[in-house]
């Protein structure tokens, strides 16, 4: 009987987080969640957002095998990803969200 050596590669965890370029908290930056991450004016957010333009709970930004997809919870100002309304999109390197008066950058390592 043989023994044998399986080797397996982990690739490391997926960061991401978001930096805040526009709005009353431009230039703090925000650790995106292992799972998810929702965003919005309540202190009940993982990401509160100073901004009466933004929802209660305006977005959730979901993390599944590398990916991070935002969601919009139906935020009465709907959110912008680099300038297009949408409801749900996979967020990429560099993207830039509106919600509000706010933008916010995504950065992904």
């Amino acid at each position: 009987m043989t023994s044998e050596t399986v080797q397996m590669r982990t690739s490391p965890p997926t960061f991401a987080y978001l930096i805040v370029t526009k709005g009353a908290q431009a230039g703090s930056i925000f650790q995106l969640k292992a799972d998810a991450t929702t965003v919005g004016r309540s202190g009940t957010n993982d990401i509160r957002i100073d901004d009466p333009n933004v929802s209660s709970e305006h977005l959730r930004i979901r993390a599944e095998g590398g990916e991070f997809t935002l969601i919009d919870l139906g935020s009465t100002n709907g959110t912008r990803v680099n300038g297009r309304q949408l409801h749900q999109h996979v967020l990429r390197h560099n993207d830039r969200i509106q919600i509000g008066d706010t933008v916010l950058l995504f950065k992904k390592a």
